[in-house]
């Protein structure tokens, strides 16, 4: 079994941990960047897994790469929620199954010098027993 590298663009503000939009227009704001970025996830999983059947793994690992320009990134412990649109993203693409059984792990933070801010999703699939 082979892992899936899947780049994701860098989420927008709104899809944050720590945003709170504060007004039932943020809210709405906040929801449809959500289910904008979601989509977006979506595309470049599909892109990434090609024509070939998505994979479909029950259960799984996610390392993440954060790469951007700048040296401020998120914290560790926020990771799962700060990439759970794009996870969502993923589940829809059908690279997993359902996203109870994913872990998301935070593996590196890289300063890019070439201005693009981005993640790299690393998906693992179950471990074979041996």
């Amino acid at each position: 079994m082979s892992d899936t590298i899947i780049t994701v663009p860098y989420p927008p503000r709104e899809c944050r941990a720590n945003y709170h939009p504060g007004s039932r227009g943020g809210r709405i704001a906040q929801a449809k960047a959500t289910k904008r970025y979601r989509q977006d996830c979506w595309a470049c999983a599909r892109e990434a897994v090609g024509q070939a059947a998505a994979p479909r793994w029950s259960s799984g690992m996610i390392l993440a790469h954060v790469r951007r320009p700048m040296r401020k990134f998120p914290d560790a412990a926020n990771i799962g929620s700060f990439l759970k649109a794009a996870i969502d993203g993923l589940v829809d693409a059908g690279v997993y199954a359902d996203d109870r059984n994913v872990n998301v792990v935070l593996a590196s933070y890289d300063v890019d010098r070439d201005g693009r801010e981005r993640i790299e999703l690393v998906c693992e699939g179950p471990k074979e027993q041996t």
